[in-house]
């Protein structure tokens, strides 16, 4: 049985937050995971939030895999790089509760390219 815990501010340390001020983590508007990483002579990932690795499926394709399963597979992602002239993309893998394709390309011939930086973030319900 779950246990709920009623206050108005919480204080720690001289720091004091009104309770509205604080995150509800199963909120729609929250961030469910993140993923930032360099895939030249292998991923490597820098930093993550629920993501528990990324596989190079062949040169500049990517399945990123989640620690923990999303709710169904119509989550939203936005995916970044730091290459001029170049793009990320989902890829023609379709979305999975427990992971998610991306693909690095050149836009003038949609040739896959090894990629020094790439950044995905990931909503969901």
């Amino acid at each position: 049985m779950a246990s709920n815990i009623t206050v108005d501010t919480l204080t720690k340390g001289g720091v004091t937050l009104n309770t509205d001020e604080i995150v509800d983590t199963n909120s729609t508007q929250v961030c469910k995971a993140w993923v930032n990483f360099d895939s030249a002579g292998g991923v490597s990932i820098r930093s993550s939030f629920n993501i528990s690795s990324v596989t190079d499926v062949s040169t500049g394709k990517y399945t990123v895999n989640f620690t923990s399963a999303m709710p169904n597979n119509e989550y939203s992602i936005a995916l970044g790089n730091k290459e001029i002239n170049r793009y990320i993309n989902g890829n023609d893998v379709t979305p999975t509760t427990t992971s998610f394709g991306l693909a690095s390309q050149y836009p003038a011939n949609n040739g896959y390219y090894t990629a020094s930086f790439i950044s995905a973030i990931v909503f969901s319900e």
